[in-house]
């Protein structure tokens, strides 16, 4: 079936617009950095070479800001790339030939967005032909000879704009995030082990225990297969393999066997890899294999939560096993904690994480919003379903 093609637009092959342009340098004689691409379309890196004897090849090859690269090796697992201003002054082997842009056809801002489709990464395996892995070779010929569907110049710059306008948005919300976490992190050091305190609670004792004195820990066990509902007739099934990494929601397996039991607000944490996980429990459910139930009796159940999710990548140092690793209940009960012994500011310190915890999740979601939002306009824009108004003047 033809492809439909917008008015005003073009079928162009790659060689219509890109040129074949090797800069060739010799071997350096002393340290030098070395330019790769990532596969599946993830852009660029760089390593230092410390010792050039060791590179076979003579001959290297500069490369400069927006010409289209491609590892000729992994070009069917979408190893092409552009080069960025930071890539400069870096050398690549003749297994990455390098393009120019005839920028009065297309130009690279606007063609950065068309290399990550599938379609591309498709074509890239088609004409890379071979057995698996370095077998499989890019056909430099058939490479020149891929098609594009091509807006005018000027919409390209224009649909480049617009788009890298979201990029901007995702890579500020993004960097915010990341400062916010890294922030909550340092609160969460401070508040829970006692080294900040607020100032109506100075001079309050600390308490330091062991986990298993101030809370009740119940550990999992795979119901029997009788007990397995596909009606959704019973109680939701959690069980270990990541299940809680998403703490809001759990896999939707029933089961009629209640005597492993979770209850709202019960901390879930997850006792084979990865082990420490935490979620909460947000409604009642029979809990399986891989996975234990936490109630804070003699401490606040928020705070608790707080601390366990502080502590969530620091339980490999209590796991055991060869195949896999796993933390027993003698393990969890002696898990060592502090607390404050006051019960105010115990709540005062998990209403604080927890605030911090839901400005992130607001962030978090209007992150996804904009990826998704990103990802709709792009289609729509790169196929010329909607086009932009400037460049139709």
């Amino acid at each position: 079936m033809a492809r439909t093609i917008p008015r005003g637009w073009q079928e162009l092959e790659i060689k219509d617009f890109l040129k074949f342009t090797p800069r060739g340098v010799d071997k350096p004689k002393v340290k030098y950095r070395s330019l790769g691409i990532r596969s599946h379309c993830k852009g660029t890196f760089v390593r230092e070479v410390e010792n050039p004897d060791k590179v076979m090849m003579e001959t290297l090859f500069a490369v400069e800001k927006d010409d289209l690269i491609v590892n000729i090796t992994f070009a069917w697992e979408g190893a092409v790339a552009l080069v960025n201003k930071s890539d400069e002054g870096a050398l690549v082997s003749h297994r990455f030939p390098t393009y120019v842009f005839d920028r009065n056809v297309v130009v690279p801002e606007f063609f950065r967005y068309l290399i990550p489709s599938k379609r591309l990464v498709y074509n890239l395996g088609i004409i890379s032909p071979g057995g698996a892995g370095r077998n499989r070779v890019l056909d430099r010929k058939d490479f020149s000879h891929l098609q594009f569907i091509m807006p005018p110049v000027e919409e390209q710059k224009v649909i480049a704009e617009v788009i890298l306008t979201w990029d901007q948005a995702i890579d500020t919300l993004s960097k915010l995030i990341n400062a916010k976490t890294n922030l909550k992190k340092g609160l969460m050091q401070k508040l829970l082990t006692g080294t900040m305190r607020f100032k109506e609670f100075n001079g309050k004792r600390l308490e330091r225990t062991s986990l298993g004195q101030v809370a009740k820990i119940n550990m999992g066990q795979s119901p029997s297969s009788e007990f397995y509902n596909e009606d959704r007739a019973g109680l939701p099934l959690i069980q270990g393999n990541g299940d809680c990494k998403d703490r809001k929601t759990f896999p939707t397996t029933y089961t009629k066997q209640i005597t492993k039991r979770a209850y709202i607000g019960d901390i879930i944490m997850s006792v084979r890899a990865p082990v420490g996980t935490i979620a909460k429990c947000m409604h009642e459910a029979c809990i399986g294999r891989g996975v234990c139930a936490i109630r804070g009796e003699k401490i606040d159940n928020e705070y608790l939560y707080q601390f366990l999710l502080s502590f969530e990548t620091q339980w490999n140092s209590y796991a055991q096993g060869s195949t896999f690793t796993a933390v027993n209940s003698n393990d969890i009960k002696k898990l060592p904690l502090v607390f404050p012994a006051d019960e105010k500011e115990q709540k005062k310190i998990a209403k604080i994480l927890l605030s911090a915890d839901n400005e992130l999740e607001i962030l978090s979601s209007t992150l996804d919003i904009l990826k998704s939002q990103k990802k709709s306009l792009m289609q729509k824009l790169l196929t010329g379903k909607i086009r932009v108004k400037e460049a139709r003047q």
